[in-house]
């Protein structure tokens, strides 16, 4: 979702089906952060790391960002809410 807002920010516009992708990707952010997981180097312990949640965190404020601008289909309250 980072490149996106970024792609947005930079004048360009996403059609409709990247935008509903993106919303998904969002919703399916707020099912799984708080489940533990290998983390970016993929360790074979499962656990919550702090770089995982810092890059949901990330996921959602940009998933908001881009739906209070129009840009993508807004389920805000849930975003905002998992986000915060």
């Amino acid at each position: 979702l980072a490149i996106c807002r970024t792609y947005v920010e930079a004048g360009n516009r996403l059609d409709t089906q990247t935008g509903r992708l993106l919303a998904d990707v969002a919703d399916r952010t707020c099912d799984l952060w708080r489940r533990e997981d290998s983390g970016m180097w993929e360790l074979p312990e499962l656990e919550h790391y702090t770089s995982s949640k810092m890059g949901c965190w990330k996921a959602l404020d940009d998933a908001q960002w881009l739906a209070d601008g129009g840009h993508i289909p807004d389920n805000g309250d849930r975003w905002r809410a998992e986000r915060d």
